[in-house]
C-alpha cells in the first residue's frame, strides 16, 4: 500500500492500497510524479500516488533501483551496470552505450545528478563523471583504487559525500576530487550514508 502525509497533517491517508509488488525507497520528483524502484521494473505515479503504472520498455535486465533525474530526464542504473535514460512522463528506456568499467553484480553503486547535464557514478572500481547527461563517462583521477560502498548523498550544501569501506570521503567541487573526512578502523565496514536536515551525516 501507499500512504501519504501532508506536512501539516498528523494523519496518513490512503493514496493506493493494491499495488501488484512490495515498493521500497520512493523518490519524489516534480509537482506529482514518484518512482518505486522494484524487482520488477520501475513503477511510476504522475498523481501523487493514486495511478501507478510500471515502465520496462527497452530495459534490458531488471532490477533497477538507481536513478537521478533533471527536468525532464531520467538516468537510471540496472543491477548488472547497464545505464538507460528515459523521459518523466515516457513510456520506454533507451540504453547508454558508453558506460564505465565495471563489473560483477551491482557495480555501479549510486548516480547522483551534481549540475546541470552532469552526473557522477560510484562503482566497485573507482568514481565517474559524466558533463554530457550521461553520453560518456570518464574516470576521476584519484578515485581508480577506492571500492564505494552503497549511496552517494549530495548535502544541502552542495557538496558530495560518500564511503569507501572504511572512510567517508567529500568532494567540494562537484566530483572532481575527493578527500577523507572521517576514517575508521579495518574492522570497521562502513556502508550507506544520508545527512538529516542539520546537515549531520550518518553512516
Amino acid at each position: 500500500a501507499v500512504y501519504r502525509l501532508k506536512n501539516d497533517s498528523l494523519v496518513w491517508s490512503t493514496r493506493h492500497d493494491s499495488l501488484p509488488t512490495g515498493v521500497r525507497r520512493p523518490i519524489s520528483f516534480g509537482e506529482n510524479n514518484i518512482i518505486f524502484p522494484d524487482d520488477a521494473g520501475p513503477l511510476f505515479s504522475d498523481t501523487w500516488g493514486s495511478e501507478w503504472t510500471m515502465r520496462t520498455q527497452g530495459i534490458l535486465l531488471l532490477p533497477i533501483w538507481r536513478f537521478a533525474i533533471q527536468g525532464t530526464s531520467i538516468i537510471a542504473v540496472s543491477f548488472d551496470g547497464s545505464i538507460y535514460r528515459g523521459q518523466v512522463g515516457g513510456s520506454s528506456w533507451d540504453i547508454i552505450p558508453d558506460r564505465p568499467l565495471a563489473s560483477g553484480d551491482f557495480p555501479l553503486r549510486d548516480i547522483v545528478d551534481v549540475a546541470p547535464s552532469t552526473y557522477l557514478i560510484n562503482s566497485n572500481r573507482g568514481m565517474f563523471r559524466s558533463e554530457n547527461d550521461g553520453n560518456s563517462w570518464g574516470i576521476v583521477a584519484g578515485t581508480e583504487n577506492d571500492v564505494y560502498q552503497l549511496n552517494l548523498c549530495k548535502r544541502r550544501n552542495g557538496n558530495i559525500a560518500v564511503t569507501t569501506r572504511n572512510a567517508v570521503k567529500l568532494s567540494t567541487d562537484l566530483g572532481l576530487t575527493w578527500a577523507p573526512i572521517v576514517t575508521v578502523d579495518d574492522t570497521i565496514r562502513l556502508s550507506g550514508i544520508a545527512e538529516t536536515a542539520d546537515g549531520t551525516l550518518y553512516v
